[in-house]
């Protein structure tokens, strides 16, 4: 298989913290906070997260509303905590603060050998969408197939693209051309994963 698999650098973005004694968590704008992967102690892979003023959130729970996401955040917040909500094109996203994170040093998209990435094609539920969807799973992370194209190139613009929207994407090169998966956090495996699959 081959995967690209795009790093975001991490920027110096105002740090937006939730005020004492609040009950509610503000939904970052995009603008706000960059994508990236890091390495955390208890993780034996690496994890999506968002840099926010030199710090890692990692993913903790994806919810359909926002009333429930504030929530889960407020109580985090209570437990000792800090998170964070971002927009997700199925609901919210929580993320919460990883002191001890470190970012995977920053590469250029490259094509990689077939034995350094593997992925399990599988099909997948997400909450609230009816339909059974494509997908691979990576780790323990499930990727929605968005769209198939000829080019490399214009793979990774698109790429580029959904990234700065906040996707997290692989792209993974086929038969048919190159394809580009969307992260599903909140998705479901809808059978067990067959064997994996080599690029």
């Amino acid at each position: 298989m081959t995967s690209l698999i795009p790093q975001l650098p991490v920027c110096n973005l105002p740090y937006r913290s939730m005020q004492e004694g609040s009950d509610r968590h503000d939904v970052l704008r995009r603008t706000e906070y960059q994508t990236c992967h890091v390495t955390i102690p208890e993780q034996a892979r690496p994890v999506a997260a968002i840099a926010v003023a030199g710090r890692f959130y990692s993913l903790f729970k994806a919810q359909q509303s926002l009333q429930d996401a504030q929530a889960i955040a407020h109580r985090l917040q209570e437990q000792g905590d800090p998170s964070l909500i971002t927009l997700l094109p199925t609901g919210y996203a929580i993320w919460v603060w990883e002191p001890e994170a470190q970012m995977l040093a920053r590469r250029r998209s490259s094509t990689l050998p077939p034995v350094q990435e593997r992925y399990y094609p599988c099909h997948i539920r997400v909450p609230h969408q009816g339909d059974r969807l494509a997908a691979i799973r990576v780790g323990d992370q499930y990727y929605s197939l968005f769209r198939i194209v000829n080019q490399a190139h214009h793979a990774q613009r698109a790429s580029a693209k959904l990234s700065d929207r906040g996707h997290g994407v692989i792209i993974t090169q086929t038969i048919r051309g190159y394809a580009l998966w969307l992260l599903e956090p909140d998705a479901l495996p809808d059978a067990p994963n067959p064997e994996p699959r080599l690029g």
